[in-house]
């Protein structure tokens, strides 16, 4: 699977910032395939590319992941991976500065990818977050 061609047809299934729920079938053998192709911090298609190539943010950044591990005695969690990632993205209105917190958990063959989005730079951006979730 071409990541760009990915990512291009993700970006129709929305007009901007709008909410999409859509289900895809995705060409991977494993959520670690995914998780190579997309996600890993040396993909060639990764969120970066996707933030900045297809939608056309600016001062795209994404810290390395890092390991979180389950509470001690917690065995319904298995360890996560987290990161942030940052960017400037254009409106008809103004500049929003993004801030994006992202979570990448697997459960057995599934894995699940939170977001808690922040914005800064728009009017009311202290009055909200957007919280979405990729189930795969």
């Amino acid at each position: 699977l071409d990541g760009t061609l990915f990512w291009e047809q993700m970006k129709k299934h929305s007009n901007g910032w709008d909410s999409i729920i859509t289900a895809q079938k995705l060409p991977f053998n494993s959520v670690a395939d995914f998780f190579d192709t997309f996600l890993r911090d040396s993909s060639p298609r990764s969120m970066s590319y996707f933030q900045s190539k297809v939608m056309g943010d600016s001062n795209v950044t994404l810290e390395a992941w890092t390991k979180n591990t389950a509470p001690e005695g917690d065995q319904s969690t298995e360890d996560s991976l987290s990161r942030v990632i940052e960017f400037e993205h254009a409106t008809r209105w103004a500049v929003a500065n993004v801030k994006r917190r992202q979570t990448y958990q697997t459960c057995g063959k599934h894995a699940i990818i939170q977001n808690f989005t922040n914005l800064q730079g728009i009017p009311q951006a202290d009055a909200f977050f957007v919280e979405d979730m990729w189930l795969l």
